[in-house]
């Protein structure tokens, strides 16, 4: 196939078939680059240009049209606005300190509170959780008193349909992203992690109430969006994260109790509302849960973190490869940071041959670029997939 544009290139894959050449993902909130390896990367290209930071917890930048058509991304991603009702608050420093350095511990220092009522504080290259609302809740009635902000605040959507019309008249496959944590990961910022999961071994009614006004958040949040803006949309991205390095960060057994019918419910929610594509982000060793993420509709799974336990790529592709797209799988932790560009066009030819035949994979790197990544991997990671991509893929001749 020739001539495809960015959004053929994207459904074509999605329907696990096999398009002119691999899609790319640049952009959003997952899978963008830190503002610091940005800066880097447009020394490095000898360009001049006002960076905008489209994620400030992770300060990862919003690239310049420039920069995604030199990488080659696919996508066009899309988030809700601000809500009108002003909850957030700053509590030290200002949220208009430039992002302009490395932050020391004598650096200038921010700390906010955000709209669920979690304090962040302005670290080296991120925000980190350090205060939780609900921390001291201890019975259900204490947690009960906690106010889910409003889901269906006018000013989430205002706008939401323009800008997902400009991607789609631009070619582009586009994808709102998320709004907010997942279903486990607001349990942990409202209750703190220890409380969070403390309730969920050994006081389950708190746990339970939670769940259901984060899921009912959500559902109604992405119901709202996708009847404005539906028609334009391709992809909804849902970050939640149930793995670590090792493993599970709670049993499959425990998930599949207390998250996987939540999860499910959103997923036909949102299903239901829109002709759309399911993307879920998770981090970490998920293998156990995959056949249940298929089963209550998840299409496409992000990132498959290539160095955790049990993350078989090859495996998958076979197991789940006709049911499951394929996005990420860079590994953000060796290769990238560490590697020679030599070294990442190495990884390119091993995803490609290992994922890509039959559709179904599309590359980006997430949690977005690190700021450790130099500038040299970043352009050898694009523009090797831009050169070996292309399908039928045939790498013999590569090394």
């Amino acid at each position: 196939m020739n001539g495809m544009s960015s959004r053929e290139r994207v459904l074509t894959s999605l329907d696990h078939k096999e398009p002119d050449r691999v899609p790319i993902d640049v952009g959003g909130g997952l899978c963008s680059i830190s503002q610091f390896s940005y800066r880097k990367l447009l020394d490095r290209l000898g360009w001049q240009e006002d960076i905008v930071i489209g994620g400030m917890l992770t300060q990862v930048v919003k690239p310049s049209q420039r920069m995604l058509e030199r990488l080659g991304s696919d996508f066009w991603h899309i988030f809700a606005s601000p809500p009108d009702k002003k909850i957030a608050k700053d509590l030290v420093g200002s949220a208009s300190d430039p992002f302009d350095k490395y932050i020391s511990d004598e650096g200038k220092s921010h700390t906010f509170m955000d709209e669920w009522g979690v304090v962040w504080q302005r670290a080296a290259y991120y925000y980190d959780m350090i205060d939780f609302p609900m921390k001291k809740a201890e019975t259900l009635e204490d947690l009960n008193a906690y106010q889910v902000p409003d889901p269906l605040d006018p000013g989430r959507i205002r706008g939401l349909a323009e800008r997902a019309k400009m991607g789609r008249d631009m070619g582009l496959s586009v994808t709102l992203d998320p709004l907010a944590g997942g279903i486990i990961e607001m349990g942990n910022s409202i209750r703190g992690h220890k409380g969070f999961f403390t309730d969920m071994a050994g006081n389950q009614d708190m746990a339970d109430s939670l769940l259901d006004r984060i899921t009912d958040f959500f559902e109604a949040f992405y119901g709202a969006a996708l009847r404005e803006a539906g028609e334009f949309i391709d992809i909804v991205f849902f970050g939640d994260d149930y793995g670590m390095q090792s493993g599970m960060l709670i049993s499959p057994r425990m998930w599949r109790r207390m998250i996987k019918p939540r999860l499910a419910r959103l997923i036909r929610k949102i299903k239901s509302t829109a002709v759309v594509r399911v993307q879920l982000h998770s981090c970490g060793a998920i293998a156990p849960i995959l056949p249940d993420l298929i089963e209550i509709g998840v299409d496409i799974l992000n990132p498959l973190q290539p160095s955790a336990e049990g993350m078989l790529l090859k495996d998958f592709k076979k197991q789940y490869g006709s049911n499951l797209v394929f996005h990420g799988v860079i590994d953000q932790q060796g290769t990238l940071p560490h590697g020679t560009p030599q070294d990442v066009r190495q990884e390119v030819i091993t995803r490609l041959r290992d994922l890509a035949p039959g559709g179904g994979y599309i590359v980006a790197v997430s949690p977005n670029i690190q700021a450790d990544v130099p500038p040299e991997n970043i352009l050898a990671l694009f523009d090797s997939v831009r050169e070996l991509g292309r399908y039928p893929i045939n790498l013999e001749c590569s090394q």
